[in-house]
């Protein structure tokens, strides 16, 4: 990174910090000779970056997905206890997505059940199945995908996950050509891919206005813990007649949950809750900054304005942004 700080100075960050007109390894070695100061001009208020070098992925010859659809919405334990091995031993390259009904078939139109009871119900398990039916998917769908030189030579990678995770006695394979019908598993392809698409602003038409935020808060890749949080967000969106959509990308230790609220008007309670179970969330919109920021450890606070007087001394970036003063 190279960021402009609030009294005025330029730094660079990595082999950048070289004193020197000739980098010739700034963008190619992130660490250096340290400290690591990257992060502190993440979701931060501490400077301007004005320029960053970004890693690409070069395309890949072949590009193939898999997805497994699984019945029931307490499935979700299995699914992370399956999905972590292939992602701890790095056998899987992709992320997985893990999306359940209404994160779906959510982008593909209005709710069915909105204008019948005036948006304040939570849609019926009548409604969800029937929406799964339509479009081939179950409560659950697991999402990923395999890069290399062909598709012949991805086909044995493909054998063996379908082997994990059909082992379970639930799950339903959907290759990658019926996937491609399936317009709500298409934006995972297009993601696998690296081809940006609109697909999942078809969320923006469930329920009329349009009103939506997302929840970002993660759990660690432990089915028990995992399958609480999920039943425990699942009763906060249904007691506030809200209908539970989420998304979690799952690394091999920590995923992040896309929680999606569609809305006419949020009720604050939905975020308390779950700070009181332990988890933060990982993003915020402007008008939440303080909100969270309160609830870190004094000790935290206080780093971070020890380090926005240094950097900021007059506080003229973005005053009160993350919370940070």
């Amino acid at each position: 990174m190279e960021v402009v700080l609030g009294n005025g100075e330029v730094m660079r960050t990595g082999d950048g910090s070289l004193d020197h007109d000739r980098l010739v390894n700034w963008h190619t070695s992130k660490y250096s000779f340290g400290p690591i100061l990257d992060g502190l001009f993440t979701q931060s208020n501490f400077g301007i970056v004005t320029r960053m070098g970004i890693w690409l992925l070069p395309r890949p010859p072949a590009v193939q997905s898999f997805h497994f659809v699984f019945p029931d919405d307490d499935d979700l334990e299995e699914i992370i206890e399956l999905a972590r091995p292939m992602k701890m031993s790095n056998f899987v390259p992709s992320l997985f997505r893990v999306a359940n009904d209404l994160y779906l078939c959510g982008s593909e139109g209005e709710s069915p059940e909105y204008r019948a009871n005036n948006g304040k119900k939570a849609i019926s398990d009548a409604g969800r199945r029937a929406l799964q039916q339509k479009h081939g998917l179950g409560a659950w769908t697991l999402s990923g995908a395999f890069y290399g030189p062909s598709d012949a030579a991805i086909e044995p990678l493909i054998a063996r996950v379908r082997d994990h995770f059909m082992k379970s006695g639930k799950a339903r394979y959907i290759s990658h050509e019926e996937a491609a019908k399936i317009p709500p598993l298409q934006v995972a392809i297009n993601a696998f891919s690296g081809i940006p698409s609109l697909g999942e602003l078809g969320l923006l038409q469930w329920r009329p206005g349009g009103g939506n935020t997302w929840f970002l808060p993660g759990t660690p890749m432990d089915g028990k813990i995992a399958n609480e949080f999920q039943r425990l967000c699942r009763k906060i969106y249904e007691d506030h007649g809200l209908d539970y959509m989420v998304m979690n990308v799952c690394g091999p230790r920590f995923a992040r949950g896309l929680h999606v609220i569609a809305f006419n008007r949020e009720d604050p309670d939905e975020r308390a809750e779950v700070a009181r179970r332990g988890v933060f969330v990982g993003r915020a919109p402007l008008d939440y900054h303080e909100l969270h920021f309160a609830q870190t450890m004094p000790g935290f606070q206080q780093a971070c304005a020890a380090i926005k007087k240094a950097l900021d001394p007059k506080g003229v970036i973005a005053p009160g942004r993350y919370g940070i003063n």
